[in-house]
């Protein structure tokens, strides 16, 4: 059901670092009143595809905008300007890569229908085509309130992550049982109550080199690919079997089972269209 809060997040150049905004945007649409994304100086075609979005939508709103600096503080203070945009005293903040399972989402559905007001999620990464876990879990808080909802340091939470309510049934000390409860075999972990994190080597093996490089100024890293020069790992991983599996051994969301084994990110015809007439739920994998 649609709740009585708003929903932002930011975006740079979605296509090129295939950042599947508009996954995660339809991915919201059913649950919240209002969307507001902000562009921070995109040239890759993603302002154009969002304005055609918004033109069609009146629940979503585009604000041009720019990154305040060029460091680490600044996803800060971009997610902090997101949440400005709120038109309701209570929200969602999102990374725009950050993917919701079809449970969760109904799992949350159910929290801030009995009232929740603050909410932390369960995150995990994946790499590779979505085949190796890339980071364990790790809790993030993305549902909050306004006046309270205030994002520190690099930007990945507030200071208030674990004053909310964990959104989960798999509680009680988990953050530090992941090993003991499931070892090495991440393919186990409950990710149909997580957060996919599409990350910087996540999936899409043709924008991963620029995905990399766009991150570059802002986490103090380089260009690098896990170690190596972007130009060798590319040419080594050109070959690799991995890139062009079919399926994920991921309970992974239904929105992004689509792009398992593809090599570049593309806008679907069919999400756009989805995301335009404002019903994106078929898109979730709901009967």
């Amino acid at each position: 059901m649609r709740h009585s809060i708003s929903a932002s997040t930011f975006i740079r150049d979605c296509f090129a670092g295939a950042f599947c905004v508009f996954e995660s945007m339809a991915s919201f649409l059913p649950y919240v009143e209002d969307m507001t994304v902000l562009d921070l100086g995109s040239t890759d075609g993603t302002l154009q595809a969002l304005k055609e979005i918004a033109a069609a939508n009146p629940r979503i709103k585009v604000v041009e905008s720019h990154f305040a600096r060029v460091d680490a503080a600044s996803f800060a203070i971009a997610a902090n300007e997101a949440v400005a945009q709120w038109e309701h005293p209570n929200g969602l903040f999102w990374y725009a890569d950050e993917i919701w399972h079809e449970d969760l989402l109904q799992l949350m559905d159910k929290e801030l229908s009995d009232g929740v007001q603050e909410l932390s999620f369960w995150r995990y990464q994946l790499r590779d085509n979505f085949q190796v876990m890339s980071w364990p879990p790790h809790p993030i808080h993305r549902v909050g309130i306004k006046e309270t909802f205030i994002f520190v340091d690099e930007g990945t939470n507030t200071n208030r992550t674990w004053d909310a309510k964990m959104c989960s049934n798999w509680n009680g000390g988990w953050f530090t049982r992941w090993g003991t409860d499931f070892g090495d075999d991440y393919t186990r972990l409950p990710t149909h109550e997580m957060v996919m994190d599409v990350g910087a080597i996540g999936g899409f093996i043709e924008n991963i080199v620029q995905k990399r490089r766009m991150h570059a100024p802002f986490w103090h890293e380089t260009p690098n690919v896990r170690g190596e020069s972007a130009a060798q790992w590319y040419t080594r991983e050109r070959s690799n079997p991995i890139w062009m599996k079919r399926d994920t051994p991921y309970n992974i969301p239904h929105i992004m089972r689509y792009h398992v084994g593809k090599t570049k990110y593309v806008l679907r015809p069919e999400l756009l269209e989805a995301l335009k007439a404002d019903e994106t739920r078929s898109l979730l994998g709901y009967d």
